[in-house]
């Protein structure tokens, strides 16, 4: 169990740490499902394979920095435009996602074969975090968990994948785990959405990732940072689920918008 008073300091608002995951009541775990079922959906209207899919973060970037307002509403914050057009200068990942689908669909990710992923998202090789971390924010600095700490972040995702009650909530938990504990230098994020990814991706009886989900993390940075807090704090699941299926709602209509104009 994770003791959240040790790992308290007065440099950061927060020391983000991940609690023990737990069901999800009936309400949230119904609407997780009604998202998968959506984007299963929404894979076979825009009849997109596996080679359609290359890019599809790309895509979903440049629908949301082009988009008219009344097709996207604000983010939540002033740099979330910044970071989308980061995503065209990174690689893509999805050649990345089918390079360790097997690993990625069946949660049988390892340290040695987590590096090597992290590696190929930010195109050098990758190195596990060994000092304290921060993550910078204007609502104020958080801290990571501590390194002996978080390098087992991949330990305990597979001891809950292997809970059934608790499917639903295993692509937040993914996340959440993994950005919590940041066991890299660098690529984190990246590696958090794509882990996410593969969860829902399972919920939704796909294969392939057919929808771009970095640039609604990025819309909803500021909301998920508070409810990351939130978590912390109380153990609670629920405000964090919520802006996640926001997050993937958001995802949803800039993939509708994409099918309209293309």
């Amino acid at each position: 169990m994770t003791h959240r008073s040790d790992f308290s300091s007065d440099t950061w608002r927060c020391r983000w740490s991940c609690p023990d995951p737990r069901p999800l009541d009936p309400e949230r775990s119904s609407r997780i499902r009604q998202l998968a079922e959506r984007i299963a959906a929404y894979g076979l209207t825009c009849r997109c394979g596996p080679v359609d899919s290359f890019g599809t973060e790309s895509k979903f970037s440049f629908i949301a920095i082009s988009a008219e307002q009344n097709v996207v509403p604000p983010g939540d914050n002033n740099y979330w435009l910044q970071k989308c057009r980061g995503l065209f200068l990174r690689p893509s990942i999805e050649p990345i996602f089918f390079s360790y689908h097997h690993k990625l669909m069946n949660s049988s990710l390892d340290r040695v074969s987590a590096k090597k992923l992290v590696s190929a998202l930010i195109a050098k090789e990758s190195k596990f975090r060994e000092r304290e971390g921060v993550g910078r924010s204007a609502n104020g600095n958080v801290g990571f968990e501590p390194p002996n700490w978080a390098g087992n972040w991949l330990a305990r995702i597979s001891i809950a994948q292997e809970q059934s009650s608790l499917e639903t909530l295993m692509p937040i938990y993914t996340f959440v785990s993994t950005i919590m504990a940041h066991p890299f230098a660098d690529g984190n994020g990246r590696l958090a959405r794509l882990l996410s990814l593969a969860s829902l991706l399972r919920l939704s009886g796909l294969s392939h990732p057919i929808i771009g989900v970095s640039p609604s993390f990025y819309r909803f940075a500021e909301t998920l940072g508070a409810a990351l807090d939130e978590l912390t704090s109380t153990g609670d699941w629920r405000p964090v689920t919520d802006c996640y299926i926001s997050i993937i709602d958001d995802a949803l209509l800039l993939g509708a918008a994409l099918k309209e104009r293309y």
